[in-house]
Order: structure tokens, then C-alpha cells, then sequence
């Protein structure tokens, strides 16, 4: 592959599909942010990122979630109907804000305050049904660090769709959940594994 198309981080035949897809990047004057309309959803942008870099992550975040790529999470956004999902390493929340309006309640889990007010921006028309908690999830509670066991430890009696990709952490949070997976009888998940 690399022979035929050159070195990617994305080594997928279909990437070449994304290169030029049209994104059209606006900014909401009033939030002093920039955005993606998908549909009638507005994916948010931390501040410090300008427009032509949006375009590009918004691609690779599009390729990335195509039904071809071993890197997406559900084929259907009705996999997560009427589910809890969790979002642990949200980032920008481009998963959670498509299935916002099939899930029971969104937990977003992401400690890098960069992204917290456009998280906030994003969710904002759904606040009732979301909750961002600023931690990592990790085998251990500290301030910054929080066990899925102990976090839903007075919700057995949830169903469960944990999505997962903190950048080579999973182990450690996979750890802190391990009585969750083995006691919650209603649970789906898609982690990265790397």
C-alpha cells in the first residue's frame, strides 16, 4: 500500500474519498467558536484551532467513522437506542453527537480542558441528557482520575454502551471496570486496542 500511495496515518484504500470532501467551516460569533454543521447538529471547535485545520480533522474524523475503517464504533446509531452511552476520550464528541438523539444519557469523559467549552457548545441544546466529567478514566479514583466500577456503581441497573479510545490507556481503564463488566448483565462496547 505505502508502495503504491505513500506513507498516511490512515492506511486505507477509501481515505483518497475523504481528501477533498467539501467541509464547510462557520464560526458562531456569539460563542467565539467555529463549527461543523452536520445535519442540524453543530460540532464545536476549541478556540485555538483555525478553520483550514478544522477541515482536515473533520475529514479524517469522517474517515475514520466509515463503516470501512477498523477505527469506527457502530454501523448504526440504533446500536445505542435508548442505551447509556459513554464516551470515555471524547475529544470533540463526534460520536456522542451522533447518537445524542437515540441514547438515554451521554457520559463524556474527557480531562483536557481544551475541549471542554467546545463539549459545552456542542451539547449545549441536549444538557439535560449529558453529562462531561473532566477525568480520565483509570484504574483508580483521584481527582483527576475515575473507575468506571465505582462511577456506575448506583446504576446496575443501566444498559451500557462504553465507547473507548484514550490513546494506548485503555488497559489501565479496563482495569477500573472490571466488576462492571463481569456484573452488569446489559453492556455493548467498542474500544481501540493499540
Amino acid at each position: 500500500y505505502i508502495k503504491e500511495h505513500g506513507y498516511s496515518r490512515h492506511l486505507y484504500e477509501f481515505k483518497d474519498e475523504y481528501a477533498n470532501m467539501p467541509v464547510d467551516v462557520q464560526k458562531d460569533e456569539e460563542k467565539g467558536l467555529y463549527y461543523v454543521q452536520k445535519e442540524k447538529k453543530r460540532l464545536y471547535f476549541r478556540k485555538s484551532t483555525p478553520a483550514k485545520k478544522i477541515q482536515k480533522y473533520y475529514r479524517a474524523l469522517s474517515m475514520e467513522q466509515d463503516r470501512r475503517s477498523p477505527h469506527h464504533y457502530f454501523n448504526s446509531v440504533k446500536e445505542v437506542t435508548g442505551k447509556v452511552f459513554v464516551d470515555v476520550g471524547c475529544a470533540e464528541g463526534y460520536s456522542s453527537l451522533e447518537i445524542i438523539e437515540e441514547a438515554k444519557h451521554v457520559y463524556l469523559f474527557e480531562q483536557n480542558e481544551s475541549w471542554l467549552e467546545a463539549i459545552r457548545a456542542t451539547f449545549e441544546p441536549w444538557k439535560d441528557k449529558v453529562t462531561i466529567v473532566q477525568k480520565y478514566v483509570s484504574n483508580r479514583n483521584s481527582p483527576k482520575e475515575q473507575k468506571l466500577d465505582d462511577f456506575f456503581r448506583d446504576k446496575p441497573d443501566e444498559h451500557l454502551f462504553i465507547k473507548m479510545d484514550i490513546e494506548g490507556a485503555e488497559r489501565r481503564a479496563l482495569a477500573g471496570c472490571e466488576q462492571l463488566f463481569r456484573d452488569c448483565k446489559k453492556i455493548d462496547f467498542a474500544i481501540c486496542t493499540y
